[in-house]
């Protein structure tokens, strides 16, 4: 079988699985002298079982039968390799291995029979099988509609983070939006890309750089979900590069948007005598407490470290391109 397509992949890692539970048997074998194949069975038919209905969504009759003859032939495979000191030990407990999986029709028998009585709702979030490239969305973007009219989410604020976000959805709250479901903590928040839903978008972007370092500088839970959420790829892979090009790459798909439901903000506007008529315009409804009040933001491109230095420059022609916006609408 070809041990590289995606819905077999987690046969690979039973294996490493597998050889912990013979390293305990080994153990259990050099002390007792006996051998109980039926509670190794249990213990893999029971692993597995719970593992497979965690985290796959294909044929499952099929994955079934190919766990039973894969691992089977690996556990025998195993089992007759076994190192043990005293070699009439080894002979005798070789001779009892061999007797005893000689018992069963490990391709007849269901040795590994796994039961799926109940697999329970698949997740719109689709499969989570995880290989070391593989892309594991976090959610699948055309379903998104569906979610948002369950969660009962009324606007959308999107941003690629570090861009005073937060501020602007607590006073959009305070007057009466519902914003902070799950959907949008998961996702949305720093969706990659314009989305068709039925409710008000508002993006919100600011100075790359002085993004980026804040995000940055709040470390993980934001450096590492910010990735994964600007990604939408829970198996991103992580670094500062990483973040710093799909913040790029986010503010240049969407601040080139043209759509009615879509309001495009620079986060200076926030603190601005004019961002209340444009919200109110653009939402059709009296809003209060804007603008925000002004704070000092804590982040700063002085005293950049040599790796900052180096991936700014790296990245300079698309940063300047994005500030221009920002600064003169260019």
């Amino acid at each position: 079988m070809n041990f590289m397509e995606p819905s077999y992949i987690e046969l690979l890692e039973e294996n490493t699985r597998l050889q912990n539970e013979i390293d305990e048997l080994k153990e259990y074998l050099n002390k007792d002298a006996c051998f109980d194949l039926e509670k190794v069975h249990e213990m893999i038919k029971t692993e597995i079982s719970e593992h497979i209905k965690k985290t796959l969504n294909f044929d499952l009759e099929k994955v079934n039968e190919i766990i039973r003859s894969e691992i089977s032939k690996h556990i025998t495979a195993q089992l007759a390799n076994f190192s043990i000191e005293q070699n009439d030990t080894k002979n005798e407990m070789k001779d009892d291995i061999d007797q005893n999986i000689s018992t069963y029709n490990v391709d007849k028998n269901m040795l590994f029979d796994i039961k799926f009585t109940n697999p329970g709702k698949i997740k719109k979030t689709g499969n989570n099988i995880k290989k070391k490239d593989a892309i594991v969305p976090i959610c699948d973007l055309k379903l998104v509609n569906d979610i948002i009219k369950e969660e009962n989410l009324d606007l959308c604020v999107v941003s690629h983070g570090g861009c005073c976000t937060n501020q602007l959805v607590d006073v959009l709250i305070e007057n009466g939006y519902n914003i902070r479901t799950n959907i949008w903590e998961n996702i949305l928040c720093h969706c990659p890309e314009y989305i068709d839903i039925d409710v008000p978008i508002i993006y919100i972007y600011g100075n790359p750089m002085t993004s980026f370092l804040s995000v940055k500088k709040r470390g993980d839970g934001f450096w590492n979900s910010n990735q994964q959420k600007l990604s939408n790829n829970e198996n991103t892979k992580l670094s500062d590069e990483n973040l710093l090009k799909l913040m790029i790459n986010q503010t240049n798909t969407w601040i080139n948007i043209k759509k009615d439901n879509v309001l495009i903000l620079k986060n200076s506007e926030i603190f601005e005598e004019p961002i209340l008529d444009k919200l109110q315009t653009f939402l059709k409804k009296d809003l209060h407490s804007f603008p925000i009040e002004y704070k000092k933001p804590k982040t700063s491109l002085e005293n950049l470290s040599k790796d900052e230095l180096m991936l700014f420059q790296k990245y300079k022609n698309d940063i300047n391109k994005i500030i221009k916006k920002y600064l003169y609408d260019l």
